[in-house]
């Protein structure tokens, strides 16, 4: 009966996070490693959630009776990895300063200076810097790269259901990638998709998201990290947006090798479902209409910013008020009219009205 009680009571441990599965010791086994040593929990800084007692391999080293300890750095030794929140970008590296040269050139060899003027496309925006979409993802198929999505957590991306097929079968992701035609200018991570989820109630154009699970969990660091979900039910209308892919730069041009980011705003979506009511198509692409399920984007400064093909799956994101805000997930590209087209803002799938269906699938 002891045996029983005593699991239970570490996975309901819960401090300050979710409960999860912990690794247990074999019988017997009180032992820690180098630089480590057997406390009782609570006494532990290194674990103050059961979070980070999972992630570690076998932490707990013995039992006392009802109390259990575990394998706890001693002082001066290095503390553990922080997990980083989803929808932070990783703190700026320290520039490195420049050594001061010894010798001043003379005029006649001083370089001019040179004006340069940031390089604006058509469609997309402009070059992302790298690190700044750690969440983007790539979704291909048998080494084509075809659509974007958004990393929620280590095993879950979030893309449209019409860039995916019913199975998985050859599907893979790309993740940390900036320069498509660089590979070693960042640091990537692929991984193959094993299960393919998508919304119960796909059709047409409507519910059009998808799960993806990937093989193996992917490994959190600067140039990789997850999105927020946004809280259920969040309107986001009027806020600014910002939008990045790999997709063509204007309607039925050539794709982007930089990854490309936009500045758009969410747009009013009565009036965006009353332009696309003139569509003779409306009907087939939206039975029933817009309803709560969609959002709409256009460019913030009034310009042709918008999504096109190959950004389909992508993420559309709002940041939280003040410096420390955190990016919030709150469009998947879905479908428009052309690209760039003032008249006809970008369709997105509302992600706040799909919260509750996304958690009960990865969770």
């Amino acid at each position: 009966m002891v045996l029983v009680i005593i699991p239970l009571l570490l996975l309901l441990w819960t401090p300050g996070g979710r409960s999860s599965a912990v690794v247990f010791p074999p019988a017997g086994r009180s032992r820690c490693g180098p630089g480590l040593a057997c406390v009782p929990v609570e006494c532990c800084g290194d674990y103050e959630t059961v979070q980070q007692l999972a992630r570690q391999q076998s932490p707990v080293c013995k039992f006392r009776g009802l109390d259990a300890f575990v394998c706890c750095r001693r002082r001066g030794q290095a503390p553990p990895e922080q997990e980083p929140a989803c929808g932070t970008l990783a703190p700026p590296r320290p520039a490195q300063r420049r050594r001061r040269e010894t010798r001043t050139p003379s005029p006649e060899v001083v370089p001019p200076p040179i004006l340069t003027r940031q390089r604006v496309m058509v469609v997309q925006g402009t070059d992302a810097a790298p690190g700044r979409w750690p969440w983007m993802v790539l979704l291909g198929r048998d080494g084509r790269w075809m659509c974007g999505g958004a990393l929620l957590s280590r095993r879950f991306v979030l893309t449209a259901a019409h860039c995916v097929p019913d199975d998985a079968d050859g599907l893979a992701v790309r993740l940390g990638e900036h320069r498509l035609s660089t590979p070693l200018e960042t640091e990537h991570h692929e991984r193959r998709v094993a299960r393919v989820l998508r919304h119960p109630d796909y059709a047409a154009s409507q519910n059009d998201l998808a799960l993806l699970e990937l093989a193996a969990p992917v490994d959190f660091s600067d140039t990789v990290r997850p999105i927020c979900l946004p809280p259920a039910d969040a309107d986001h209308q009027g806020r600014p947006a910002r939008l990045a892919g790999w997709g063509l730069l204007q309607f039925a041009g050539r794709s982007a090798d930089v990854l490309q980011e936009a500045r758009l705003r969410v747009a009013d979506t009565a009036a965006c479902e009353a332009a696309y009511r003139g569509l003779p198509s409306f009907s087939q692409a939206f039975p029933g209409g817009f309803g709560s399920t969609k959002l709409c984007a256009s460019a913030a400064d009034g310009g042709r910013a918008d999504a096109c093909q190959g950004d389909s799956g992508g993420p559309l994101v709002y940041r939280g008020a003040g410096t420390d805000g955190i990016f919030q997930l709150v469009g998947i590209v879905s479908t428009g009219a052309g690209c760039g087209n003032p008249d006809f803002p970008g369709v997105y799938t509302r992600v706040s009205s799909y919260v509750g269906w996304i958690n009960s699938e990865i969770f």
